[in-house]
């Protein structure tokens, strides 16, 4: 595949985001649990109210998500703290695999936040599933990857078990959370099961995982003006988008539609494995409406979604390599420079030194609650934006395909 050279970064603008990069990369280390009595060892800071001194601890997916930023910083500085980190996170979703022989059900699922959560959200747990991947790749951890694929058949057999996958479940034999619902944030799914067939050759689940998953969020959610629609009724009568609830509140919502976890990388995912331009289209349909939606300072949404700011570079940037519109890189950088104002700098307090400013996730504020959806989303879009080496994490480039 021909791919478009990425320009030169202004090194002012690229030493802003490495600076930016590590300062996060350490928050992230300074806080993680390390005490090997602490049954929290891997938890990385998930969230902090800079007025009330709430601290949150990461739960499966942010944790894992997390842990791919410290690859990121690991792969781009060699410096072995990162990797130790990652791997240390990678610990506690370990810790949080089903692997009880009493919960046939269930074996291989990824529970929520603790060993004893008896609910959670299979977008979350692939999420972390994900990370095990990715560390496999850096380590060779043989585990990791057996854990990765008993993930992988228990989504087969119960997280598809109503078609698109289940929006959340219960531990205990109760139904389904929200069982009639389809979420869009099952569209980067796809992305996980390409990086999961590119990394082990195993291409046994890109049917259901790509194919079904790319296929049916084109059609269900991505609207022909590129946007997207959130939430959709399982039996096909319409959507709950811009009902206010307790279960999906509008803050939720408009958060979903800017950050639309990696669903427009899913498609390309699919375009790559499969060769239909449709995924591709698609994919370039939802960053059009995204141009369109960006406002001169960088940022996105009216107020502002904080993690829009990183996310949105990752499918820019991998557009510009793949069409070489020079649009798509600029907007990637008037993103990358709204981010680096989202970041706290501005202080001694060592929860907070290097977070970044997200929804709070009860009310959807912002401006005093570091969150790490925000936070390591950015740690990854700042380095990919600095343009030094390859990042492959989040990407459909970066794994061979130069």
């Amino acid at each position: 595949m021909g791919l478009h050279t990425l320009p030169p970064v202004d090194e002012r603008r690229a030493q802003a985001y490495r600076e930016a990069a590590l300062l996060t990369a350490d928050w992230l280390v300074r806080n993680q649990v390390r005490d090997p009595g602490d049954a929290n060892r891997g938890r990385l800071p998930g969230g902090y109210d800079l007025q009330t001194g709430e601290y949150l601890h990461s739960i499966n997916w942010t944790t894992g998500t997390a842990l791919i930023g410290l690859l990121a910083t690991w792969r781009r500085t060699g410096r072995p703290e990162y990797l130790e980190a990652a791997a240390c996170a990678g610990e506690y979703i370990k810790s949080l695999q089903i692997l009880d022989a009493e919960q046939p059900r269930h074996h291989g699922y990824i529970r929520e936040v603790t060993p004893q959560t008896q609910w959670g959200y299979p977008r979350d747990a692939l999420t972390a599933s994900w990370a095990l991947l990715w560390l496999y790749e850096a380590t060779g951890d043989a585990g990791c990857l057996r854990r990765v694929r008993l993930f992988n058949d228990w989504y087969l057999r119960e997280g598809l078990a109503l078609g698109w996958p289940l929006w959340g479940i219960n531990l205990r034999g109760e139904p389904y959370i929200n069982e009639h619902l389809e979420g869009s944030f099952h569209g980067g799914n796809a992305a996980y099961f390409r990086d999961y067939a590119r990394l082990t050759g195993d291409d046994t689940c890109s049917e259901p995982g790509i194919r079904f998953t790319a296929d049916h969020y084109r059609k269900t959610f991505l609207q022909p003006d590129g946007s997207l629609r959130i939430i959709h009724l399982r039996d096909g009568s319409g959507y709950l988008d811009g009902e206010d609830s307790p279960k999906y509140p509008l803050h939720w919502q408009r958060m979903h539609r800017y950050n639309d976890d990696f669903a427009a990388i899913g498609l390309l995912s699919a375009w790559l494995h499969y060769g239909d331009e449709e995924y591709l289209a698609a994919a370039r349909r939802h960053a059009q409406w995204l141009l369109s939606e960006q406002h001169p300072d960088g940022g996105f949404g009216d107020p502002r979604v904080p993690p829009a700011s990183a996310t949105a570079p990752l499918l820019f940037l991998d557009l510009f390599r793949i069409t070489g519109e020079r649009h798509l890189f600029d907007a990637a950088h008037r993103a990358g420079e709204h981010l680096l104002t989202l970041q706290e700098k501005q202080t001694g307090d060592p929860r907070a030194r290097g977070g970044f400013h997200g929804y709070s996730d009860d009310t959807g504020r912002i401006g005093q609650f570091l969150n790490l959806r925000t936070g390591a989303y950015a740690l990854l879009a700042l380095w990919k934006l600095e343009g030094e080496a390859p990042v492959p994490y989040y990407s459909v480039l970066g794994h061979g395909e130069e």
